[in-house]
């Protein structure tokens, strides 16, 4: 029981960190391509600055901006439970 609710947190968590990063390529791609050189480096080495990016670009960037804010709540909520699983074996 505890081995499959395990599985199924990597899975959640899985699916929530690739949706951060596909959103977060194609931010860097907008960026790029809209002329904002400096955002697209910053993009690139600073993972967080996509969604400053994606507030200061919204007519762009929405759904990609949508995406990402569901691929971090994903990862919020496997780390919630993750943790409250930890907890509670111990």
């Amino acid at each position: 029981m505890i081995t499959s609710f395990i599985v199924l947190l990597f899975i959640l968590g899985s699916v929530g960190l690739s949706l951060v990063f596909i959103s977060w390529l194609f931010v860097l791609i907008i960026a790029l391509g809209r002329g904002h050189i400096g955002f697209g480096i910053l993009i690139f080495f600073v993972f967080p600055a996509a969604i400053v990016y994606c507030w200061k670009d919204k007519s762009a960037t929405r759904h990609w901006a949508i995406m990402m804010s569901l691929g971090y709540l994903l990862i919020f909520v496997t780390a919630c439970l993750y943790i409250g699983v930890r907890v509670a074996l111990n």
